[in-house]
């Protein structure tokens, strides 16, 4: 069986450069993809500002385009958190909830939470109407979303319940 080859940031940023990056979206997200691969499922800090330096751009540039882009993952908010802002969920307890990721970890919409857990984004309908409040934790969705529920995925017990 053959070794897999060393990987290294230097050569990545240098092809991601050959594709387009940073002007082409889409070649630096494939680079951030990448780094976060071979980083163990986070963007170091070190990376970014290696990456941010390289082709001359600003590091929160890098952390927006991460923030905007689903699975993508800084070290600061390794978690993502995503509450459905429809009218349904809203209606079905989505506000209160919001306002629960506000009072006890710091969290509003477009920001990290006060311990750097995890990222909170309100989207649009996550498509389980009827279902609401609706959160999507790190790409998995979740009905029936309440309090209790959060604090166990912030808190890493990911098992499901009844």
């Amino acid at each position: 069986m053959q070794d897999k080859p060393k990987w290294h940031l230097k050569e990545a940023i240098a092809y991601y450069h050959e594709q387009g990056a940073p002007r082409d979206q889409q070649a630096l997200i494939a680079l951030l993809r990448e780094v976060q691969e071979e980083k163990g499922g986070t963007i170091p800090k070190k990376s970014l500002e290696k990456i941010a330096e390289s082709y001359d751009i600003k590091k929160s540039l890098l952390k927006a385009v991460i923030r905007a882009v689903p699975g993508l993952r800084h070290e600061d908010a390794p978690h993502c958190l995503e509450v459905c802002g429809h009218k349904a969920c809203r209606k079905n307890g989505a506000e209160s909830l919001l306002a629960f990721l506000k009072d006890t970890y710091g969290a509003e919409d477009g920001g990290t939470s006060r311990d750097g857990a995890f990222f909170l984004r309100v989207t649009g309908c996550l498509k389980h109407c009827g279902k609401g409040p609706v959160i999507r934790w790190d790409g998995k969705s979740h009905t029936h979303a309440d309090e209790a529920l959060v604090r166990r995925l912030v808190e890493g017990d990911t098992e499901e319940r009844e």
